[in-house]
């Protein structure tokens, strides 16, 4: 844990294991529980099981939730287990690998895991760079790759199928990734840099031969969660104190990275070249100013195709009600007190999406910290933004993941 690799996740803390639950009448029962699987769609939460899970920084529950991939820090990387506990597999070429994210397809064929590589044992002091790994249920590899900076989050397009995937990376660059090969299909950049370096351009007053000098480094702003829109046009990045929506079809269509045969004076463009930010049709802003920690969509759209959008961080949750162009209202923009001690929760960690399927609503879950020792669930309407319960957890809830039928949710808790 000394290693560098683990440098971008030492200030997240590990899931120690994992909780079942599933939905019953009226009632909404959440005892304490270290990690859960549970319905959001109405507010019951019964538990079913614990899945001790020492070690990881996420969980993704398989779209028929029978499956859990734990996304672990250390010596055997990511594994797949069942919702009883039962051990399944480990995914090939994760070992020894930090792995912050993973993501199922829509067809639970497909699992993906995503972070730090593993330390080569180089002598040179080189950069953290991050892998991408594509298994089947079994743990079998479909591919794996590297990418230039460490990948902190991931998710699969809203398709069966899986055949695109977007990740974020520490270097402010959000990737959309064929979900087949691992190819980079486009390269969104929003590292935040205000002045940008122009090699080519002359000094103002000066000698017009005499080039700029370079500009000093600057440290690019980490892009760290990653959502996709209903219809797979757009996806929503968690950046500083925003969830920025970017509108793909007016992001660049070829991957910028370096290439083979590239010459130096397009890797350098490439480089310290202007981010996208004409891609970004829309920013949903946590007043607080704090770091943005999650963000979630939809799945299915409304009668007048309207999606709901959420980020949390700090002790606030933003919730809002979008068409297809980005257009709409703020539902909630609010602080998640604890109405027992009369203070704000600590933070605000995750969140989820859950369609009740009688009501035609979706519910809002929301999971977090109340203080040392103390976690929280909350469950709110998206229509109205209104709680319609909070239950108290006994550690903080750092992961939340929903089935497709939104029948079982996992929720992710640290212990101790």
């Amino acid at each position: 844990r000394d290693s560098s690799k683990f440098a971008p996740f030492a200030s997240r803390p590990g899931i120690d294991s994992l909780r079942i639950a599933k939905s019953r009448r009226r009632c909404f029962s959440l005892g304490p529980f270290q990690s859960l699987l549970a319905s959001a769609c109405a507010p019951t939460m019964d538990n079913i099981h614990t899945v001790e899970c020492e070690g990881a920084a996420a969980v993704a529950l398989s779209p028929d939730g029978a499956l859990i991939c734990l996304a672990r820090v250390g010596a055997n990387g990511a594994a797949v287990v069942r919702t009883d506990s039962t051990f399944v597999c480990e995914l090939d070429s994760t070992r020894g690998c930090a792995v912050a994210s993973a993501a199922w397809s829509g067809d639970g064929l497909k699992v993906v895991a995503a972070g730090a590589a593993a330390d080569t044992g180089s002598a040179t002091a080189a950069p953290p760079r991050g892998f991408l790994c594509a298994c089947d249920p079994s743990g079998a590899r479909l591919f794996a790759t590297l990418r230039e900076a460490v990948v902190t989050s991931i998710a699969f397009a809203p398709d069966a199928a899986g055949m695109k995937l977007a990740l974020t990376r520490t270097d402010g660059v959000c990737e959309i990734v064929h979900g087949g090969t691992g190819d980079c299909l486009q390269r969104v950049r929003l590292r935040g840099f205000e002045e940008l370096y122009d090699h080519r351009a002359p000094f103002a007053g000066v000698s017009p031969d005499r080039p700029q000098p370079p500009r000093p480094p600057r440290t690019p702003t980490p892009l760290t969660a990653v959502c996709w829109n209903p219809t797979g046009d757009k996806v929503i990045v968690a950046r500083c104190a925003v969830a920025a929506i970017i509108d793909l079809n007016l992001a660049p269509a070829s991957p910028f990275g370096p290439q083979v045969g590239q010459s130096l004076e397009a890797a350098v463009d490439d480089a310290q070249g202007a981010d996208d930010a004409h891609a970004v049709v829309r920013e949903l802003a946590l007043s607080c100013g704090s770091a943005a920690r999650a963000v979630a969509a939809t799945r299915g759209g409304g009668p007048e195709k309207e999606h709901y959008f959420a980020v949390c961080g700090g002790a606030r949750v933003v919730l809002a009600k979008l068409d297809q162009l980005g257009q709409g209202e703020i539902v909630r923009d609010a602080q998640l007190d604890d109405a027992a001690a009369g203070q704000p929760w600590t933070a605000a960690l995750a969140v989820a999406f859950c369609d009740d399927k009688k009501k035609g609503a979706p519910r809002l879950v929301v999971g977090g910290e109340l203080g040392p020792g103390a976690g929280a669930v909350a469950i709110f309407d998206s229509a109205t933004g209104a709680a319609v319960s909070v239950h108290r957890a006994r550690a903080a809830v750092l992961s939340l993941s929903v089935s497709a039928d939104g029948a079982t949710m996992a929720v992710g808790e640290r212990r101790g």
